[in-house]
């Protein structure tokens, strides 16, 4: 918690450096899980989207105004995160926000409620669509039709599922199953987990006994996934493992090198990501999160707005959805009606060798 605390307020320094002393700021708030199961992902959006406003204050600012970001820690926790988000509105008195980490379904309804544009880099997308919420993240199948292709491709077959009882793997997990049927793959059988679990002998026993050709296991936190894939190996499970984009962290990796062989879709890459990854490298000595692509990109997308010259939330939000096949971090970008982007393309990727290695 104290290195925690300590990121936390070498960030807000090095932004405020940068920032104007008077009152001549534009103010972005940031709700992150940086503590909690959802840390790693927390703690890569909050370091992307101070980026983000450090690279627009040393380019001048907005119309000549710097940018301030202020942060609050959800603690991968519901409660929180609302607290969170009514603290930046209401005492801080901020129109834009970027974040939840995960959690949309808290934010959507504040959205609405109050008038605030909030874009989120990593909410699923069973949220329900609202006026001023908005989501960077693809929709579930973006990933899931090219990883059962691909799977089809390999001659699966019959496959059982892993996942965690949390409203993202569930989502997940629905999805794949529907997906699967339809192209005449079996599932044979589903487990559930806690977020929170660690031990899965009993659940890789159990799938030792199954007549079944691969293991799909969206783990919603890196730890279960982790752990899950030790013990398979331990236990001599040496059926193939497929996972989900969340795969591709190097914290997960470093903690639990077990994860070789995992195979897992993966956003393709766009044109900027080199640039955006090779920045975030030299400013944080680290590879980005999952998502923190996304949170740079909902940094730059408001400030896109309010160069534009607009102001009130209904202008901001009727301009984020005109977007179409804008260029960000995290490759194109179009928001539909709804303030969903639109599905991005996915590659075939597998842990080999401590890499992240694209394999179709």
């Amino acid at each position: 918690m104290k290195v925690m605390t300590t990121l936390m307020t070498t960030v807000l320094v090095l932004i405020l450096i940068s920032c104007t002393t008077n009152n001549e700021t534009i103010k972005i708030g940031g709700v992150f899980h940086l503590t909690g199961p959802a840390a790693v992902w927390g703690e890569g959006e909050m370091n992307a989207a101070a980026l983000a406003v450090e690279e627009i204050n040393n380019a001048g600012g907005i119309n000549g105004k710097q940018t301030e970001l202020i942060i609050e820690d959800s603690k991968t926790d519901f409660t929180t995160t609302t607290t969170a988000f009514r603290k930046l509105i209401e005492l801080d008195e901020i129109k834009m926000i970027v974040g939840p980490t995960w959690f949309g379904q808290v934010a959507y309804q504040i959205a609405d409620e109050t008038g605030t544009i909030i874009i989120s880099p990593s909410t699923g997308t069973s949220t329900p669509s609202t006026i001023y919420f908005f989501n960077l993240w693809p929709h579930e199948r973006a990933q899931i039709i090219p990883e059962i292709e691909y799977m089809k491709t390999e001659g699966i077959k019959k496959i059982a599922i892993v996942h965690t009882t949390n409203e993202w793997s569930e989502s997940m997990k629905q999805n794949f199953v529907d997906e699967a049927r339809k192209q005449n793959l079996t599932i044979v059988k589903e487990f559930g987990s806690a977020p929170d679990e660690q031990d899965f002998k009993t659940i890789i026993t159990q799938l030792k006994q199954l007549d079944i050709d691969v293991v799909y296991a969206p783990f919603a936190f890196y730890p279960s996934q982790g752990a899950f894939s030790k013990q398979a190996k331990e236990l001599g499970l040496t059926i193939p493992i497929y996972s989900t984009d969340g795969t591709e962290n190097v914290e997960l990796l470093t903690a639990f090198p077990e994860i070789e062989g995992t195979i897992y879709p993966y956003r393709t890459k766009g044109p900027r990501e080199d640039e955006f990854i090779s920045n975030y490298r030299a400013k944080f000595n680290k590879d980005p999160s999952p998502a923190s692509a996304y949170a740079y990109d909902a940094v730059m997308l408001l400030v896109g707005t309010l160069k534009e010259g607009k102001q009130s939330p209904d202008e901001i939000a009727d301009y984020l959805r005109s977007i179409k096949n804008h260029i960000g971090a995290s490759n194109r970008i179009t928001f539909d009606e709804f303030g969903r982007v639109a599905e991005k393309p996915y590659e075939m990727k597998i842990v080999e060798n401590n890499s992240f290695i694209i394999i179709s």
